[in-house]
């Protein structure tokens, strides 16, 4: 009972974070398609959205993945008790 529960945390914090990088990947995509004429001069202010969104989808999902295993954790110990 107990893997079954760990390992439905893990395929959601997974499929969160592939989620995120698939939503990151579509609009980087779009954004080629729209700024393709302007690619020289909209090329560093892309480039800057893409790493602080990396870093803020990255930090989140860290937030999410510990929180889930945090969770997962105190109840299993209150369990134990």
């Amino acid at each position: 009972m107990n893997e079954k529960k760990l390992l439905r945390v893990f395929i959601s914090s997974v499929s969160f974070v592939l989620s995120l990088i698939a939503f990151k990947m579509v609009l980087i995509f779009f954004w080629g398609i729209t700024f393709f004429p302007y690619m020289g001069e909209w090329l560093e202010k892309i480039r800057g959205l893409i790493v602080s969104t990396g870093f803020v989808s990255g930090f989140l999902a860290g937030i999410y993945v510990y929180r889930k295993a945090y969770g997962y954790l105190e109840k299993e110990l209150a369990d134990r008790l």
